[in-house]
């Protein structure tokens, strides 16, 4: 029996939430756009007789829009720290070398220029003829005559 009323429970939600979703995407047509805004949505709420669900609605929505703030920023904050990091690195390559030349050391992680380039392997830069003699990176090309 309980497990009836679970399913009835169910199926009526599901009908309920097409029901809205049709309505709201009815008033978005309407208006000429194609992407259901939470606007679209309280409007389908309050022309179904629902208007009591939309303060708690539009509460559930804030809170939702705050959190994720607060993650964008959070991850704002991870990624600035891992910048800052990373020059501070750079710049302590710069003062013990002779500026940019500088090699990172034997299992030094690589430089920044490594990692943009796409090169993941620590202290490697193809274009540095060292490496890749050490390495056996270098492939040999046919010649062309």
């Amino acid at each position: 029996c309980a497990k009836d009323a679970r399913e009835a429970l169910a199926r009526a939600t599901k009908v309920f939430v097409s029901f809205l979703a049709s309505s709201a995407n009815d008033i978005c047509r309407e208006s000429k756009r194609q992407t259901i805004s939470a606007k679209d949505v309280e409007q389908a709420l309050v022309d179904a007789d629902f208007a009591h669900f939309v303060a708690p609605l539009q509460e559930l929505l804030r809170d939702f829009q705050a959190e994720k703030a607060r993650k964008r920023a959070r991850n704002g904050a991870e990624e600035s720290e891992q910048l800052h990091e990373r020059d501070a690195k750079q710049a302590r390559r710069n003062s013990q070398g002779s500026g940019d030349d500088a090699v990172p050391a034997q299992g030094e992680a690589a430089s920044v220029s490594d990692e943009e380039n796409g090169n993941a392997e620590a202290g490697t830069d193809p274009t540095h003829v060292d490496d890749v003699l050490e390495t056996g990176d270098c492939e040999e090309e046919p010649k062309t005559d």
